[in-house]
């Protein structure tokens, strides 16, 4: 038995990400992404018979991913919850295309057609949502940062973290290089000196 109805597979949540981010899920066809793949319809179905399954794997495989690391640095209580902060903060940071797609998509669907992602919307609940909000817990804990700073903490994390990225990479070549670079590295950095992260 060989390897291809993986790599296929493979190649198909590739394209249909880059996809989904770009033009949304009522953007995309299946014969779309068939196409982009140089492949069958007959074969993609094969892989994923609903654009529904399609479009939760791309965004599942990515994020189940970054989840993953995301609670190995939340769990690690071998360390303050501040040099937790200050990892994930990083991990965050580093986003990688797969996981910006993520975000593309999801913030396009949020606007757009948000009915697409009452699947998906409990696994961000029990995913990064709750491992942010346990840190926070723990932070407050520590006496690492005051109660009533915690509520906000959340969305300041992700602003400060992952949109950065998102918006160079949707302005593409609007933004020079040099500026782009900037901008994903000045937010992290602001973000750790507002609240006191030691680096």
């Amino acid at each position: 038995m060989t390897n291809a109805p993986t790599e296929t597979a493979a190649r198909i949540l590739e394209k249909a990400a880059v996809a989904f981010a770009r033009y949304g899920f009522d953007g995309v066809s299946m014969r779309d992404v068939a196409q982009a793949c140089d492949i069958s319809p007959g074969l993609l179905t094969y892989h994923f018979p609903k654009k529904s399954d399609l479009f939760h794997a791309c965004v599942a495989g990515p994020y189940e991913r970054l989840v993953g690391e995301l609670r190995a640095l939340v769990d690690d209580r071998s360390v303050p919850a501040l040099t937790r902060l200050d990892r994930v903060i990083a991990r965050l940071a580093a986003t990688n295309d797969a996981e910006t797609n993520v975000v593309r998509t999801v913030f396009r669907e949020v606007f757009t057609a948000p009915e697409h992602l009452k699947d998906i919307a409990p696994m961000f609940l029990a995913g990064h949502i709750a491992l942010l909000f346990r840190l926070v817990q723990d932070l407050v804990a520590e006496g690492a940062i005051p109660p009533e700073l915690g509520p906000g903490l959340l969305p300041l994390i992700m602003g400060g973290t992952v949109l950065p990225r998102l918006i160079a990479t949707s302005l593409g070549d609007a933004v020079p290089h040099a500026v782009a670079e900037v901008l994903m590295t000045a937010a992290p950095n602001a973000l750790r000196h507002l609240l006191g992260v030691p680096r």
